[in-house]
């Protein structure tokens, strides 16, 4: 469990428990008041911001979201020129979202399946074969020292 500010435990909350409207209201005011900072249009309703924290996995990769890191949930916005409104916003991980900068969705795709093509394709590093020609039976006696040759 991970301990916020004041030392307090939060635990993991499950990806099927519902959210309280708290929780929902506080994401909204930071998603908000990063618009006001950016001067971006803001007008997410509730809900999409309820649902947005409720996807279990990243818009992008598919993958599920962590409780912190670089595969914690963030918000993204589709297209980079319009701002927090609905329909350009989606769930995806920090590590996806920090390098997306202004990249549309269609580029992000492609180097995505770049990535995961090259990574799939890629031979294993060949590891050199060593072979044992000589066996050492018992462990040093006090006061000797172990020496290979």
């Amino acid at each position: 469990m991970k301990g916020n500010r004041k030392g307090y435990q939060r635990k993991p909350r499950p990806k099927t428990e519902s959210l309280s409207d708290l929780e929902v209201a506080r994401k909204m005011l930071k998603i908000y008041q990063s618009a006001v900072d950016r001067k971006l249009d803001f007008d997410l309703s509730f809900e999409t911001v309820r649902s947005l924290l409720l996807e279990p996995t990243c818009y992008y990769t598919n993958k599920p979201f962590e409780e912190v890191g670089n595969f914690a949930r963030s918000f993204d916005r589709i297209n980079s020129d319009l701002g927090y409104v609905e329909g350009n916003v989606v769930a995806c991980t920090v590590d996806i979202n920090s390098k997306k900068s202004n990249l549309s969705f269609e580029e992000i795709e492609i180097l995505y399946k770049v990535l995961s093509k090259s990574q799939t394709t890629q031979k294993p590093q060949e590891i050199p074969e060593v072979i044992i020609t000589e066996t050492v039976e018992a462990e040093p006696q006090e006061g000797e020292n172990l020496t290979l040759e």
